[in-house]
């Protein structure tokens, strides 16, 4: 029999929630599920309809945790999004994408305006001149 925190359908208790939050994924669930059909009183097996709740509940928990994620995906886009953004039309310095040494400064950073932003694959890519620079490269804005 599995005992402690967890109830008939592996809902936590309040106080044990937080321990046990980053726990609970699929394989825990299934591992429970498991340890509960094992130890089943033979006299008194788990329901249909008890099993059925459980594997519904377990469905349930894995399209709340897609969504979080896809949600935690959609707020680091937009931040970052935002970030691009913010740079049209001031100066920056930024490493230079393709290394390209800058005889004038005597280094590979290159300085300019931000003229506009482009997004490939969901990375602002900022247009300095003619230059195409990845947004990680930027090391100061002024």
């Amino acid at each position: 029999m599995v005992s402690g925190n967890i109830g008939a359908i592996g809902a936590p208790d309040t106080t044990a929630k937080t321990a046990i939050k980053s726990q609970l994924d699929r394989d825990a669930f299934l591992r429970l599920l498991i340890t509960q059909l094992r130890n089943q009183d033979p006299l008194k097996p788990v329901e249909d309809k008890e099993f059925i709740a459980q594997l519904a509940q377990f469905s349930s928990l894995e399209q709340m945790q897609n969504v979080n994620r896809n949600l935690e995906l959609l707020t680091q886009a937009q931040s970052t999004f935002q970030q691009g953004v913010a740079l049209i039309g001031r100066t920056v310095q930024a490493v230079s994408p393709d290394g390209e040494y800058d005889p004038e400064s005597g280094t590979t950073v290159l300085t300019g305006e931000v003229d506009s932003v482009d997004f490939r694959s969901g990375r602002p890519i900022l247009k300095i001149g003619d230059k195409l620079v990845p947004l990680e490269n930027v090391i100061s804005v002024s």
